[in-house]
């Protein structure tokens, strides 16, 4: 209650300055690995948002404990992405498709490289530990990510918008975090700039 009355002024903000042939639905997926004491599950965070080269806005977050223990960071970061693709991206992808009027694209971005790999591979023998679900996820999403409209992307972690959702943040890093989910502190307003 002491953030929230402690952070009223601050603004979430979005902008779209671009024409909509130019716009595309962007998700950002995280995962931080086995972070919580008690059962060692990960948390998944998800940022989506419809972006294009001028324009940003925010769609929809979330923040979840994972239903199963991660053996790794991999598999925990996979449990997130199956969740943000399949949950929320993939909807929103076909919802703009009609609003639109138009195919539009799906760009997933990821900060660990051997997900992607992995995800393109359709398998690693690193993984074949994982349960029947987690195995069918991973086809699902070496399926998906065959179709033009659906990239995966390496983004660096610095500039992972969905990492503020998955740990508490240290104080420093708290202005940063801010400015990826686009939050403006009081008196700095994108519609003032």
């Amino acid at each position: 209650m002491s953030y929230l009355k402690g952070t009223s002024d601050y603004m979430l903000e979005g902008h779209i300055r671009d024409d909509p042939s130019a716009l595309h639905v962007s998700l950002y997926t995280d995962a931080d690995h086995a972070s919580r004491i008690e059962d060692v599950k990960s948390t998944s965070g998800m940022f989506l948002t419809l972006e294009g080269p001028d324009s940003f806005w925010p769609l929809c977050w979330g923040s979840k404990r994972q239903g199963t223990t991660g053996r790794s960071t991999c598999e925990a970061e996979i449990i997130s992405l199956v969740s943000g693709v399949f949950g929320e991206a993939i909807p929103m992808q076909d919802l703009f498709d009609l609003i639109l009027n138009r195919p539009i694209n799906l760009v997933c971005q990821q900060d660990n490289a051997s997900v992607i790999q992995i995800v393109h591979g359709g398998f690693s023998a690193k993984l074949r530990h994982l349960k029947k679900v987690h195995k069918l996820n991973l086809s699902a999403l070496y399926e998906l990510f065959h179709d033009p409209q659906v990239v995966l992307q390496y983004i660096e972690s610095a500039l992972q918008r969905a990492d503020p959702f998955t740990k508490a943040l240290d104080p420093c890093k708290w202005n940063a975090a801010l400015e990826l989910l686009n939050i403006q502190p009081p008196g700095i307003h994108l519609d003032k700039l």
